[in-house]
């Protein structure tokens, strides 16, 4: 019975292990997370540039203190999501950006609506059932924000 070699005859071990594509390349969890990363910085520049354009109704004598403070919450919310994608090495730890996300739009859509005469509802952003349900997004002043689809 013949010997059969370990070695391919032209070099290489037929054991050898598998590469996993070319040097350099990155795998599909990088670029999962590249995308993703990518969306929730977008949501984050969004969130700022909305804030920006409500500074200076906000800072208008006769404010209500009401919607001053539904303002500094969505601030709050911002620097969170802020703080936190800066510390994101994985997907899921995108999910406290997204919901530090999700509080700030809450709080800003509270706050334009106090300042177009609406009120804001009891309860934060960060509405879910306790029961393990789909998550439900809050409604400010008895409608859906235009910010937040479906």
């Amino acid at each position: 019975m013949p010997l059969v070699p370990p070695f391919h005859p032209l070099g290489g071990s037929f054991a050898s292990p598998r590469r996993r594509g070319a040097p350099g390349a990155r795998s599909d969890d990088e670029t999962d997370l590249a995308d993703v990363k990518a969306a929730a910085f977008d949501d984050l520049v969004a969130l700022g540039d909305d804030l920006r354009a409500l500074d200076l109704d906000i800072s208008m004598p006769g404010v209500a203190p009401e919607a001053v403070a539904d303002y500094t919450a969505a601030i709050d919310g911002y620097q969170e999501a802020s703080l936190r994608f800066d510390r994101v090495a994985t997907t899921a730890a995108l999910r406290p950006v997204s919901e530090a996300l999700e509080e700030g739009r809450f709080r800003l859509a509270c706050a334009q609506a106090r300042l177009a005469g609406g009120r804001s509802p009891p309860g934060g952003g960060r509405a879910s059932s306790t029961r393990g349900t789909a998550r439900r997004r809050p409604t400010c002043c008895g409608r859906r924000p235009a910010a937040w689809p479906g």
